[in-house]
């Protein structure tokens, strides 16, 4: 089976428009907000073709093979690791800056509380995974495809209702100080993850082919084009066995 056009999008569907022109019709196509929507999107999808490849891999394993059961959880663990960080960072940077700058205390509050709407189920595959890793438990796909299924709903729902408010915010503050929010936002994230577990696995969860917007756009965005390849070489290593349930390769292509 090819890695990305052979999976289903199941249980989380990817975003495929940030249908700016419903939610922002008067904000400028060339405001950063349309460029952090899109941004956004494309990082949500990220965390939607890491948990749906963990759902559809899970069947798979054998609970007797140590090694398998290793890695998975080690691939699962770190998705799971890179949502947490994302909506950490959100909250501690990226909406306190958006609400500041465009002086409406509570602007992102909806957004906060979608986030505490799936801290539970979050919690339960998180200690799922735990138990695994620390022998506490035998590896159960069933289980663990259970707990998926339980954050599946207000997870996909929050990462969709959060694109049409970034754009919302867009048409209150300017272009400039949507580019500085999400470049805090960014530099947080990036200085508060290990490069040898999240660089794998963001590059491992794209597809060269997807359209957002109806358009190619390069992510995640790279300071230089041989990135890739010094992840697929180098920086992939440590955890190597873990990359293998990625749903792409580190290109963004299909592991034909």
């Amino acid at each position: 089976m090819s890695k990305v056009e052979g999976w289903p999008e199941q249980p989380f569907q990817l975003i495929s428009s940030t249908s700016c022109h419903i939610h922002a019709p008067a904000l400028p196509k060339a405001h950063h907000a349309v460029r952090v929507a899109q941004l956004m999107a494309l990082t949500h999808n990220t965390i939607f073709r890491a948990f749906n490849a963990i759902y559809h891999q899970a069947r798979a394993i054998d609970p007797s093979n140590n090694r398998d059961v290793t890695d998975f959880v080690t691939f699962a663990t770190f998705a799971v690791a890179f949502l947490d960080n994302h909506h950490q960072c959100e909250e501690l940077i990226f909406f306190p800056m958006l609400e500041a700058q465009s002086k409406s205390p509570g602007l992102m509050a909806t957004n906060v509380c979608q986030h505490r709407a799936f801290d539970a189920s979050l919690r339960a595959l998180r200690q799922c995974l735990k138990d695994v890793r620390t022998a506490t438990a035998p590896f159960n796909a069933s289980e663990l495809r259970a707990r998926i299924d339980e954050l599946a709903m207000p997870l996909e729902r929050h990462l969709r209702d959060e694109i049409p408010s970034l754009l919302e915010v867009g048409q209150r503050v300017g272009d400039q100080t949507m580019r500085v929010c999400y470049k805090a936002l960014h530099d947080e994230a990036e200085g508060t993850t290990d490069p040898f577990k999240i660089g794998p696995l963001v590059l491992g969860c794209q597809d060269r082919q997807f359209l957002l917007d109806g358009q190619h756009i390069q992510f995640p965005e790279l300071p230089f084009a041989l990135v890739p390849y010094l992840v697929d070489h180098i920086v992939s290593r440590r955890y190597a066995g873990a990359w293998r349930f990625c749903p792409s390769t580190f290109h963004g292509g299909h592991d034909d």
